[in-house]
């Protein structure tokens, strides 16, 4: 079973990495016309710095669940990540006014030394893996943190004093050895990845080794260049980020499985967040490939744009306000002063926009004063989601205040001192400091934000609930940020960031408005819910109490018969069986509520089917009844715990209490598949009394009219099964005539 894993996911792997680096390939062709800007390369190297950073918040928040050294090891190399290429981002923007379509041998040799060192690091992190398991949490941030120290410390002293004196002649020679080292270490990381795929990694193991993949091919463009000067060493910096997409991904689908989603619907979350930081990159690509020199100041249109982005998040911040105090989460309270603070922002920046200042363009200081009170915000928001808020925290009423006298304090100061510097010191007029600045502080917003927006999805058992996607719209913010830090006043990046944040938060009231709606659908679910367990409580256990007192005083009758007393003892444990079953389906019901895909096994189809048979006809009756199972022990593998056994009683249960004269069930098991994968399709077949039309759709829920029993059997059979992921429906066993008997059809994800 292991081998044939194995070879699974190598011909995956390799399957995928194909496709992988096409794609880059196209992504490369399709880019390039944007390099003609350099702005073009500060988009590169803040998005996989960016995406380094979320893979860091990612890896923290999964050790939390699963204590894997590996988890902690690993934020060596994405600290060192982060670093390295914001660093290039920002040194970029003093360094660079030109586009680079050639690049020099010298940097083309510290790049190569950069992905060798990082290469490293991830196999340093695989490997410690497993001898690192004994040490404490603290210890391994200890370990990780001085790993990322050491390389960050051996880059610098290369590229700013060996690398430097080598003669060109050498490099590249040299280049072709670094070259060898990158394939080495990670050729050595997939093999370890490949050993440990059956140990259920914290990752996916196929695209890891379809991320060393890139990355390793990430390195050959900068072979190229150092014998034949071209612009293809761009595609290396394609291939990194796709990478690192693809790195996110293998972290962030398992823990999110990990927490109860599907594997599509996790894709698809994973997706959309990676989308967050994707989108100022693909609008630089867009902007800088199709109109490269637009520049256009307009004051009309920014004034416009401001006041509605203004008006705008004030209704986020009320709906915010709103949503904390119905619901009494106090751990939100911060979210309402950073809403309630970014009017005060867009404000500032129209009035700001009319006033005679000494410099020209856009004040950047406001935008890095909200992006402070959003560090401190979401700080306080993860902080008092993970653990119980202060008792003593000022009322929800006082925290809009608080965000307009905070950011309004903070602007004016700022704006102030910005004046008196430039005057003082007239190289800042034209520095981009304001602009390193804001870049290197929505870095670690959106650490903070990807950690956050993870957290709540882990709250709410992967739902997208209310708090979810205000934290999402907090994103906005952060890219618009991005957008800002990369291009100059009034040109079509920077029109692009105001747009961006405008139609975000239009749609905004809009979305988290229909949430709001589902949330009062699900809380009258939960109602009715409540109702059904009250009537079970008060109904139904007090009819079953009532006939068995009846049937015991009856017994206490002087001169009664002694077959009437046989009688009301047999109607006694009847009534005793009933009141049993009921509380077992209502319990199996309640537990279905706390399932979680991290607690459940690989079950054997067939002997869960066999179990819930015996569970449901004692021993001394199999012989009365012809029961038949066409798979062997071995062969059907699904995700459950051993509440799936309460699916196939149900239906052995309601087969066999229908059946007239001949106790006869059948169950057929067929592997097939639906847009989700594998799945096993099991047909429960009796040869009862059927089910009429008109009762099909009412038939798994609960009190349908004519029901025997308890009347929850098949309700609760429907609660398992998706709980499980699967479906059921019932069809007649002959086509056409339902009194010929039935045919419950069960579908369950296959576990192959």
């Amino acid at each position: 079973m292991v081998a044939n894993q194995l070879e699974r996911i190598s011909g995956r792997a390799f399957s995928y990495s194909i496709v992988a680096l096409l794609a880059g390939f196209a992504w490369f062709l399709i880019g390039l016309p944007a390099w003609q800007t350099y702005h073009t390369d500060i988009a590169f190297q803040t998005f996989i710095a960016f995406s380094a950073i979320a893979c860091m918040a990612i890896s923290l928040l999964a050790y939390r669940e699963r204590r894997i050294p590996f988890l902690i090891l690993i934020q060596s190399a994405l600290f060192y990540v982060t670093a390295m290429h914001a660093g290039f981002a920002v040194d970029n923007l003093y360094t660079l006014t030109t586009p680079i379509l050639v690049r020099s041998t010298l940097n083309l040799f510290n790049d190569l030394v950069e992905l060798a060192l990082l290469s490293s690091l991830f196999f340093l992190s695989l490997y410690g893996s497993r001898r690192c398991s004994g040490l404490s949490k603290r210890r391994l941030y200890l370990v990780a943190f001085i790993l990322g120290i050491i390389m960050l410390l051996i880059y610098t002293a290369l590229s700013g004093r060996i690398i430097t004196i080598i003669p060109v002649s050498m490099m590249q020679g040299l280049g072709v050895i670094v070259f060898g080292l990158v394939i080495i270490f990670l050729s050595a990381s997939s093999y370890l990845v490949y050993k440990s795929a059956a140990m259920q990694p914290p990752y996916q193991p196929i695209a890891i080794i379809v991320f060393f993949v890139l990355l390793a091919s990430a390195s050959f463009p900068l072979i190229v260049p150092l014998f034949f000067p071209s612009v293809i060493w761009t595609l290396s910096v394609t291939l990194q980020s796709l990478a690192f997409v693809v790195l996110y991904l293998s972290l962030t689908i398992p823990y999110l499985q990990d927490l109860g989603m599907k594997t599509r619907n996790a894709a698809l979350f994973a997706s959309g967040i990676s989308l967050l930081f994707l989108v100022p990159f693909l609008i630089t690509l867009i902007v800088e490939g199709l109109i490269p020199g637009f520049y256009n100041p307009d004051m009309s249109a920014y004034t416009l744009i401001h006041l509605g982005a203004a008006s705008l998040a004030a209704v986020m911040a009320l709906l915010t306000y709103g949503h904390a105090k119905t619901t009494g989460e106090r751990n939100l309270y911060p979210l309402i002063l950073l809403f309630t603070s970014w009017p005060v922002v867009d404000v500032a920046q129209v009035v700001m926009s009319q006033l005679p200042l000494p410099y020209a363009g856009e004040s950047l200081v406001p935008y890095i004063t909200g992006s402070i009170v959003s560090l401190v915000a979401l700080s306080l928001a993860i902080r008092w989601t993970m653990k119980t808020p202060p008792m003593d925290l000022p009322r929800a009423e006082l925290w809009p205040i608080l965000g307009i006298i905070i950011q309004a304090f903070l602007v004016t100061i700022s704006e102030v001192t910005q004046i008196v510097l430039t005057g003082t010191v007239p190289f800042l007029l034209d520095s981009p400091l304001g602009r390193s600045v804001l870049l290197v502080i929505n870095l670690f917003a959106m650490f903070e934000f990807i950690y956050f927006i993870i957290y709540l999805s882990r709250k709410s058992r992967g739902g997208i609930s209310i708090e979810v996607l205000l934290t999402g719209f907090l994103s906005l913010w952060i890219l618009s940020n991005i957008l800002k830090a990369n291009f100059p006043d009034w040109t079509a990046g920077w029109y692009s960031a105001e747009l961006l944040l405008l139609v975000a938060l239009l749609l905004g009231p809009g979305v988290i408005g229909m949430l709001y709606i589902g949330e009062m659908r699900k809380s009258e679910i939960e109602r009715q819910r409540a109702r059904v367990y009250s009537d079970l409580l008060v109904h139904d256990i007090s009819n079953y109490h009532q006939a068995i007192v009846i049937s015991l005083g009856l017994l206490e009758v002087n001169g009664i018969q002694p077959g009437l007393s046989e009688q009301m003892i047999r109607d006694a444990q009847n009534e005793l069986r009933r009141a049993d079953e009921l509380i077992r389906n209502v319990r199996q019901i309640g537990m279905s509520e706390e399932i979680n895909s991290r607690y459940l096994d690989r079950l054997d189809l067939v002997q869960c089917i066999r179990n819930s048979y015996d569970s449901v006809v004692p021993a001394l009756h199999h012989q009365s009844i012809e029961f038949s199972i066409n798979r062997n022990l071995g062969e059907c593998y699904v995700k459950a715990n051993r509440l799936i056994e309460g699916i196939f009683s149900n239906l052995i249960r309601n087969s066999l209490q229908y059946s007239r004269d001949k106790k006869r069930v059948e169950v057929e098991l067929e592997l097939g598949e639906d847009e989700n994968g594998a799945i096993w399709i099991t047909r429960v077949i009796d040869y009862g009394q059927g089910i009429e039309p008109q009762k099909k759709d009412n038939l798994f829920n609960r009190f349908m009219l004519g029901a025997e029993g308890t009347g929850l059997g098949l309700s609760v059979a429907k609660t398992l099964t998706e709980v499980f992921g699967g479906t059921i429906r019932v069809e007649d066993r002959v086509p056409g005539d339902y009194s010929k008997g039935s045919v419950f059809i069960v579908t369950l994800p296959a576990d192959l």
